[in-house]
């Protein structure tokens, strides 16, 4: 039905009574009637209200063309007699869409069926006969579709997958936008980055988990030094195409994309150099540059210079690099962590061959290193003591109980069932620190997990340990 308020409540009424796997029903008469908008409301209303480590099955939706939305809006199993539904009426599923066989000039590509007859084959057969070869056909083609999901999921490309399969159908795009349209679900479990780059396929691109997080940590610089330079649609890195301004870093080179204005102390920061935009920049990309443009005037006042290209010198890499060690510990951590983990002298080091940030060192101490891939921060221990002490429990903290405690200090992985508490804003993919029940530091580490997802997940993996307090026992050790 359509009363999702009761839904969610109906989730989380049979959340607590334990049950470990949760149908989604009643959605048939919108499928049929595609209506996928609300079905993926329906979705979304039900996985608000159950814990994020119950796994949801929605019935009666049995079109491969579907799977891919729905799993992006929680679904994890799918029940359905479409396939044979549709062969009875001389059907065939596509990832795509249906067509009937009367209406089709070849041999379709999409199952193994077509390499054992022909169509002319098929129409020719018994009803019975052709009813069966067809659902085998529909039956390979879902199969099909749901590895295609999980290969996309597992390479990280599930959402340019999705954002290609929805032009399949305007009822699709509906319910797409739809999703978009609840950000509040979806951002919690947003990882920070990911090792693809983003594809723009369309408006709906910039109104992804991925862009909203991007903007909100781009929010976190404010303003750079007393003036800017804002070069719509700049090129990204910025400052391997552009000279460095005379008065750098006091004046601020921007490149105004679609996903914001990119100051060239973030460039690295991903999705800002890992993104690929069509050019002419449709009608969308170029009103977000405009405003991307009226957001630098207003920050800046009188002091921000509009132009495609401006005069300066060769960077100045050691410059350079020490106000980007800043810019990203602020965008990735926030302001006040930031000037904890950096408080005292500052030295980076960066590659000669390419001028690109590798270490940062705060009194002599590796408290942060780079990663090529992403260009966000890997915590070093010396971070994380740093970070320990300037901030209060449960900040950036995964809390373990004192079986695991010994185990993570000498190195070991977190896993989900030895997690008593979390900060609640941790996504996967964030660097935590992992202490005790005494808030005593053992270690730090990549998130795997949301925070909220590792209380309730009572098995896998939740932090990638990077450094930890105490040497590896020798083998034979404990």
């Amino acid at each position: 039905g359509l009363h999702h308020d009761l839904r969610e409540e109906c989730a989380r009424s049979l959340a607590e009574l334990g049950y470990l796997y949760h149908p989604v029903g009643g959605v048939v008469p919108l499928m049929e009637q595609y209506r996928f908008d609300q079905v993926i409301k329906a979705l979304l209303a039900t996985k608000r209200g159950l814990p994020p480590d119950r796994p949801v099955h929605l019935f009666g939706a049995g079109h491969p063309m579907f799977f891919p939305l729905a799993v992006l809006a929680g679904a994890d199993f799918f029940d359905s007699a479409s396939y044979a539904k549709f062969a009875k009426q001389g059907r065939i599923l596509t990832p795509w869409g249906s067509q009937h066989i009367n209406e089709l000039k070849g041999e379709p590509p999409w199952s193994s069926v077509w390499d054992r007859y022909t169509l002319r084959e098929v129409r020719e057969m018994p009803e019975g006969e052709r009813t069966r070869i067809l659902a085998l056909h529909n039956l390979e083609v879902s199969l099909r579709e749901m590895r295609e999901i999980r290969r996309a999921i597992r390479e990280e490309s599930i959402w340019e997958y999705v954002e290609m399969k929805v032009r399949a159908h305007p009822a699709l795009l509906s319910a797409y936008r739809a999703l978009l349209g609840e950000p509040e679900t979806l951002m919690p479990y947003e990882n920070s980055s990911r090792r693809r780059a983003l594809f723009y396929t369309g408006p709906e691109t910039l109104r992804r988990p991925s862009v909203r997080l991007f903007r909100e940590r781009l929010r976190r610089l404010g303003r750079l030094g007393r003036g800017a330079i804002a070069v719509p649609h700049g090129p990204m890195p910025l400052s391997k195409f552009l000279p460095m301004p005379e008065g750098f870093p006091e004046v601020m080179p921007y490149s105004v994309t679609p996903l914001g204005p990119i100051p060239v102390v973030v460039e690295d920061c991903y999705p800002a150099s890992q993104s690929l935009f069509p050019w002419p920049p449709d009608r969308t990309s170029a009103r977000e540059v405009e405003e991307g443009i009226k957001a630098l005037v207003e920050l800046y006042g009188g002091n921000a210079e509009i132009a495609d290209e401006y005069e300066g010198g060769e960077w100045d890499l050691d410059r350079l690099n020490e106000e980007k060690a800043r810019a990203i510990a602020v965008f990735q951590f926030g302001k006040e962590a930031a000037e904890a983990l950096l408080d005292g002298d500052l030295r980076v080091v960066y590659s000669r061959s390419t001028g690109k940030l590798r270490n940062v060192y705060v009194d002599g101490e590796h408290v942060l290193s780079l990663r090529a891939a992403d260009g966000l921060y890997t915590l070093k221990l010396a971070g994380g003591r740093r970070l320990h002490r300037a901030t209060d429990p449960p900040r950036f903290r995964v809390i373990v109980n004192e079986e695991s405690a010994p185990f993570n200090a000498e190195g070991r992985n977190v896993f989900a069932p030895f997690v008593v508490d979390a900060d609640p804003g941790i996504r996967p993919g964030d660097e935590v620190l992992v202490v005790d029940e005494g808030d005593n530091l053992l270690a730090v580490g990549r998130a795997l997990l949301s925070g909220r997802e590792m209380l309730h997940f009572r098995r896998g993996m939740a932090v990638n340990v990077k450094d930890h307090v105490s040497p590896r026992t020798t083998k034979g050790g404990r």
